[in-house]
């Protein structure tokens, strides 16, 4: 009727520990992920040109061209009042933050490339 718990015979075999991720090759990063070749990391430098460097720059100049069309208008003697030279101020403060925003990418840029290729372009 009742059963001996200490018969080792009979029971079963104790459960095998649960896979890690690092042990299974599905969840290895390297295995999913691969690496790449020199072809595809050329495109991504170059399609991190194109995107950094000429479109970050023909924006930011843009924008400095029309912030210094706004300031330009806003300061015109008919159009002198005190919320006008807040609005004078902020565009001021915006040319800053495209000439600072410009300046970093341009450091971030020459940092990426002198880690990568070991030398300053």
């Amino acid at each position: 009727m009742f059963k001996n718990i200490t018969d080792s015979s009979k029971s079963p075999p104790p459960p095998s520990p649960p896979s890690t991720a690092a042990s299974s090759p599905e969840f290895n990063v390297t295995a999913s992920c691969g690496t790449i070749g020199l072809e595809e990391f050329a495109a991504i430098q170059s399609c991190g040109f194109w995107v950094e460097g000429v479109a970050l720059t023909a924006i930011g100049c843009l924008a400095l061209v029309t912030n210094f069309v706004s300031i330009y208008g806003f300061t015109r003697k008919e159009l002198r009042n005190s919320f006008n030279y807040l609005i004078v101020a902020l565009t001021v403060v915006d040319s800053f933050f495209v000439v600072f925003v410009m300046a970093e990418y341009r450091y971030v840029d020459r940092q990426t490339a002198t880690l990568i290729t070991g030398s300053y372009c």
